[in-house]
């Protein structure tokens, strides 16, 4: 079974992976992980490295938790309605 690390933990390895203190092999050691795993991370860091300053990103992560604050009101609300609804139809019955 494939260990699962957090964001934060592949960016502090990816961070000290791009400093080149350390060989690939002695953060391996560290952190008892995979050198192809940090390589990965370095790459995929790198990779994204332009568009963590990119306004477009911010706003889009904006728009995406406004989204999901409505979405989540959203579902509160229907929640609610729904055992409104049962709560009445049980009345009805009985």
């Amino acid at each position: 079974m494939q260990k699962k690390y957090n964001s934060s933990f592949k960016a502090k390895v990816a961070i000290e992976a791009l400093k080149e203190y350390s060989t690939t092999s002695e953060i391996s050691s560290k952190y008892e992980i995979s050198q192809r795993a940090i390589q990965g991370w370095r790459k995929e860091m790198v990779d994204n490295a332009p568009t963590l300053f990119s306004k477009n990103n911010l706003k889009e992560l904006k728009k995406k938790d406004e989204l999901i604050d409505r979405l989540y009101t959203q579902v509160g609300k229907l929640q609610i309605e729904n055992e409104w609804l049962k709560k009445k139809q049980y009345q009805i019955c009985h």
